[in-house]
């Protein structure tokens, strides 16, 4: 076996110089080969355990979202179901509200009132028209709405009343 030393080839086994030296650098640049895929096998496993890590925490994310989706999901029907009561609730409360305000402002002491002003103005402020007619006009509209059961027809006719005592008897005075 002859090996080449300080610049002089040797003979080894029967195989040339120059094929000994390609083989040599063929198995060379093949055990580098292999040396740089095997490093970069072990990098590859860092890098697929980073990304199995990666994906693991976007799926507990996607989990995490995908409940707090159906949480939200169920607080808005929750939610809608109370807009709806609340305005039933409102649409109540307003009815309750006009009828309040028409029994507060038709009351046995608003009808007197209002006719006493009407008899007190037709004795004072008549000039074209007679006094008795008045009078017997007034008593007759006030016995004839007497018997409406309606609150918005009582505030009506108590609202008319008023109307034609602020116009003057309905000009005519």
């Amino acid at each position: 076996m002859n090996i080449a030393v300080g610049g002089q080839s040797a003979h080894v086994s029967g195989i040339p110089n120059v094929q000994f030296a390609n083989q040599l650098q063929t198995n060379l640049a093949d055990v580098s080969a292999l040396f740089k895929q095997v490093s970069k096998g072990s990098k590859t496993s860092e890098l697929l355990s980073q990304a199995s890590k990666a994906f693991a925490s976007t799926d507990q994310s996607i989990s995490s979202t995908e409940n707090t989706f159906h949480k939200l999901s169920a607080l808005a029907v929750h939610l809608s179901y109370q807009q709806e009561a609340i305005q039933k609730s409102l649409e109540t409360t307003g009815n309750v509200h006009e009828q309040l305000l028409t029994m507060v402002k038709w009351s046995k002491r608003a009808v007197l009132s209002l006719y006493k002003q009407l008899l007190s103005k037709g004795l004072t402020d008549l000039k074209y028209t007679e006094k008795e007619y008045y009078f017997n006009y007034i008593r007759k509209e006030f016995r004839h709405y007497m018997k409406v059961e309606s609150p918005k027809e009582r505030q009506r006719q108590l609202d008319k009343g008023f109307h034609f005592l602020e116009d003057k008897h309905g000009k005519l005075l």
